[in-house]
């Protein structure tokens, strides 16, 4: 911090947590630097999380339904005290201001399965002119799986098949001014990733 023209008291101040060596100069202090390191900026979030699941017993199997959910409400940052609030929101590598997934899950004996969304809302690039609209993103995840383990026992094996991004969706197309056509700080440029697993326990 950079203190122009002091007043009295902050030369005092100052010269109290460090004096200073030798004399003052006789028409004054002009300018006072504070390097200390000191917590200026501050940031405010609002936001709502919200859960659901249900499971259901049929003669297909188990169906479990779940969603959640979270919707930010605010999210602005304050450089110094005092200074005017920056929101942050729904804009260019800030937070989006609504994101949810939702799924199903189906098990019956040893086989089960599992589809689930997600989303994100669209938001502003703000950097591009004009302003321009981001559009939301919606991607599919798919899980298959045997289990071979007998009853309550964790020992045996599980082969499991996990599929991410399952249509290869691409993200919005972004004019990020550092050349990647896409927001890093809310989407993936990962397209379809396929995993194999399998896991055995003793």
């Amino acid at each position: 911090m950079i203190i122009r023209d002091p007043t009295p008291e902050q030369i005092a101040f100052y010269t109290a947590i460090s004096p200073p060596t030798g004399t003052l100069p006789a028409d004054g202090v002009e300018v006072i630097i504070d390097q200390r390191f000191v917590n200026l900026s501050s940031q405010r979030v609002r936001g709502i999380d919200a859960s659901l699941s249900y499971a259901l017993e049929t003669d297909l199997g188990e169906f479990a339904f779940s969603a959640t959910g979270t919707l930010i409400l605010q999210h602005s940052s304050t450089l110094t005290p005092g200074a005017a609030a920056i929101d942050q929101l729904d804009i260019l590598n800030g937070p989006i201001d609504w994101r949810a997934r939702a799924g199903v899950n189906w098990r019956n004996g040893p086989w089960s399965s599992g589809l689930a969304v997600n989303f994100a809302d669209n938001y502003t690039d703000n950097v591009s002119t004009p302003i321009r609209k981001i559009g939301s993103f919606r991607t599919w995840d798919l899980h298959l799986a045997h289990d071979w383990r007998d009853g309550d026992s964790d020992e045996g094996a599980v082969l499991s098949l996990n599929v991410q991004n399952l249509f290869d969706t691409d993200p919005p197309f972004v004019n990020n001014v550092t050349g990647y056509g896409y927001d890093p700080s809310n989407h993936s440029p990962l397209g379809r990733v396929i995993s194999l697993q399998l896991r055995q326990r003793w």
